[in-house]
């Protein structure tokens, strides 16, 4: 399969996950994990770049009367909560930027690994099936057994007996 054929089904997989509650990178170096786009490592993240840039700038585009606090249409009342809106964005990325500045290099070579995506992608759908039936009872030993048997849990939880 050709580089044009691949970057075309990586720009798809972008354009999909980006608007769905998952993480359009993580599908990103899947996805590229079994395509093997030929290119060199440099091109490579140049393109994740721009392609994730292209998608933030849609984002920016379709909301940017909300986004805007200059908007001439909007109330003083609005435009306020715009700035308020900013500031909360801009207060919640300090923390994410401080540690990804610090421990850039580790969290490359621990989080970019494709297993380590699909396993928590894996973790992402088992956690709320456990919190449901949490919530649904009245302790944790009564908790239906289907759950605390299910494979993938005791994949997580070490709770498979080896000794059978």
């Amino acid at each position: 399969m050709g580089n044009l054929i691949k970057v075309i089904i990586l720009g798809i997989v972008e354009g999909i996950t980006e608007w769905l509650p998952v993480s359009s990178t993580g599908h990103l170096i899947l996805v590229e994990n079994i395509l093997h786009l030929n290119v060199a490592q440099n091109f490579k993240t140049m393109f994740e770049v721009v392609i994730q840039l292209g998608a933030i700038l849609a984002v920016c585009v379709l909301y940017f009367r909300k986004l805007n606090p200059f908007s001439r249409s909007k109330t003083k009342v609005q435009k306020a909560a715009t700035w308020i809106l900013w500031v909360k964005v801009l207060i919640a990325t300090i923390p994410a930027a401080v540690l990804g500045f610090l421990f850039d290099d580790a969290i490359d070579k621990v989080m970019g690994k494709p297993l380590i995506i699909a396993e928590s992608y894996d973790m992402g759908e088992i956690l709320p099936q456990v919190k449901k039936h949490a919530a649904e009872a009245e302790t944790v030993r009564h908790i239906h057994p289907d759950v605390w048997t299910s494979p993938d849990l005791e994949k997580y939880t070490g709770a498979i007996d080896f000794r059978k």
